[in-house]
């Protein structure tokens, strides 16, 4: 049974935005990431490695884009957090 069939709706998103997703300081990254931030991921392009940084609102997502360096999209998506996703009450 999922947390949503049990009631826990209202524990896990906040005006349709998971709750995670406001404070991702305190969300564990995923164990198979290999990059250990959140919403920054390795893709191959044709040109090499590439890490593409992007967010999820509302349940859409948005790529922010591909970048050389996994510093350079970290900023790309805490830059994207603070514009997008709503203030902790």
């Amino acid at each position: 049974m999922s947390a949503l069939e049990k009631g826990h709706y209202d524990k896990l998103f906040f005006d349709g935005i998971a709750v995670g997703l406001i404070d991702s300081t305190r969300k564990k990254v995923a164990k198979n990431s290999k990059t250990g931030i959140t919403g920054v991921s390795v893709v191959q392009r044709k040109n090499g490695e590439k890490y593409l940084a992007q967010i999820y609102v509302n349940h859409v997502r948005t790529r922010l884009g591909y970048f050389d360096t996994k510093e350079e999209a970290r900023e790309a998506r805490l830059d994207a957090e603070r514009r997008l996703l709503p203030q902790k009450r």
